[in-house]
């Protein structure tokens, strides 16, 4: 029987994966940035946000392309490597890195992509359109193949009101009987939201945005020279670097993102229970 891991075993594995990361950039020239909820538990906390349970990095799309290629084939530290670009099935647009003596029980896939464990998500960003409108549609293309992808590798786990509950699920059924069907595919999917961003070259546009993960939208589209520019930031004891313009970047992320949010709403957003193997 496998040993559960708790929310602050979990957050120790993290950091000592994100310490690792770390120096493997240093080592490599490779940039990286805290984001989402990491860098607010940076700015806000010193750390972990204490109702959250994951880590968040960012890195310019040459440099998570360079990461990824030169990533150790038998690990790093142990850790090991999980990307749509080094794995045929993969439930994920974006990369990790994981602890393989763990398991992630992840109720928001389906069972047959519980294969990687305790983890640190790493994600590209990439640049944008320069034209209003040009970004109004990048931005619903994504949008749209997303979902597609999400309902192809997720399982049945809905929210909000009946309505809309039902409307996912049937959209979700639908989904997932063209994938069965072999009309659209998971990992063909994932590659072209991928390869929709990578035509917007980080060195050449003025603004950039995660546009893979386009959770968001466009309030995830920054200015390029000042997001790039690293400070760092202590988390968990440790230096990390992020984005110069942290502040103006989270704002458009969250609004008044220093504000606590009310105690009902301080848990995680995750759906996932981790085990040892």
């Amino acid at each position: 029987m496998m040993e559960r891991i708790t929310v602050q075993e979990t957050k120790k594995i993290e950091l000592n994966i994100l310490i690792s990361i770390r120096e493997f950039c240093k080592e490599n020239g490779i940039r990286y940035y805290l984001t989402g909820g990491s860098l607010i538990g940076a700015v806000r906390h010193s750390g972990f946000i204490p109702w959250d349970d994951d880590i968040d990095i960012i890195m310019p799309r040459k440099d998570y392309m360079h990461f990824i290629e030169i990533f150790p084939q038998e690990g790093l530290n142990g850790y090991k490597l999980l990307s749509p670009y080094t794995e045929n099935d993969c439930c994920i647009v974006f990369s990790k890195v994981y602890d393989p003596h763990t398991v992630k029980m992840d109720k928001e896939v389906e069972k047959k992509y519980w294969k990687y464990g305790v983890d640190v998500d790493i994600f590209p960003t990439d640049g944008v359109p320069g034209r209003e409108k040009d970004k109004q549609q990048f931005f619903k293309q994504q949008y749209k193949d997303f979902h597609i992808f999400l309902a192809l590798v997720g399982g049945f786990c809905f929210s909000g009101n009946l309505l809309k509950v039902v409307a996912k699920y049937i959209f979700t059924m639908i989904i997932k009987f063209m994938g069965k069907l072999g009309i659209i595919n998971a990992n063909r999917i994932c590659l072209r939201i991928n390869d929709r961003a990578r035509q917007y070259d980080v060195d050449e546009c003025q603004e950039i945005a995660m546009s893979i993960f386009p959770h968001y939208g466009k309030r995830e589209i920054t200015n390029k020279d000042r997001f790039l520019r690293q400070v760092e930031l202590p988390f968990e004891n440790e230096l990390f670097t992020a984005p110069g313009n942290y502040d103006e970047f989270l704002t458009s992320l969250y609004g008044d993102y220093m504000k606590l949010p009310p105690i009902d709403k301080q848990k995680t957003h995750h759906l996932s229970d981790f085990y040892r193997k």
